[in-house]
């Protein structure tokens, strides 16, 4: 009987999954060819080495997020809600390619690159969101770098402990945490004296 035949796009699929449970440090080609119950071989003629595969991977995470932001938008117009959505789905489905990608981007120069664009276009996002909701350039600013320093506590707080953190729990407390933010009163003179403050501090 012959051997199964596989796609590019299987070995894509089967390399997420491997990378979900053991980091993208710890992928391996034989455990990825056992998984698809196939030999090695069939990976060299997809891929030209573990390296183009990592970067297959890479592109397949950014992407879902992309389709996931496309989704949203079309159900509801509203962009808390749309925040709240996008979040929900992040720490649902995401979580473990998020914190995959965010204890390799120290050693892996190509992965940190592609991390950092990532966590941009999600700074661009939910800034752009609270700016439609109507808060002040400053304040989008600060405030959309406080939900994405608290997505990535919540990344690894998920990883480390999904017992405290996972299902109705989380989403939430996502959805408290994404409202309280973006709602609450923003204390602009207080931030502006403090900011003068800082600059009289630097003459």
């Amino acid at each position: 009987m012959s051997a199964p035949l596989t796609s590019r796009e299987d070995w894509i699929e089967a390399a997420v999954e491997d990378v979900q449970e053991v980091g993208l440090s710890g992928l391996n080609i034989s455990r990825l060819a056992t998984r698809l119950g196939v030999s090695r071989i069939g990976f060299y003629q997809r891929f030209k080495n573990r390296d183009e595969l990592i970067g297959a991977v890479v592109k397949r995470w950014i992407g879902l997020g992309d389709e996931e932001y496309d989704r949203v938008i079309a159900e509801t117009d509203d962009p808390l809600e749309q925040m709240q959505m996008v979040a929900r789905w992040q720490f649902d489905e995401l979580y473990l390619l998020d914190y995959a990608m965010l204890i390799t981007a120290d050693p892996d120069p190509g992965v940190a690159a592609r991390y950092r664009h990532y966590r941009d276009q999600g700074f661009a996002y939910v800034y752009s969101q609270l700016r439609d909701m109507g808060v002040s350039p400053d304040s989008a600013r600060l405030r959309a770098e406080i939900l994405v320093l608290c997505g990535l506590g919540l990344t690894v707080a998920a990883k480390a402990r999904p017992a405290d953190w996972s299902g109705e729990g989380l989403s939430s407390f996502t959805d408290d945490v994404l409202e309280f933010v973006a709602t609450a009163q923003a204390p602009e003179r207080k931030r502006k004296t403090s900011r003068s403050s800082r600059e009289r501090g630097r003459r």
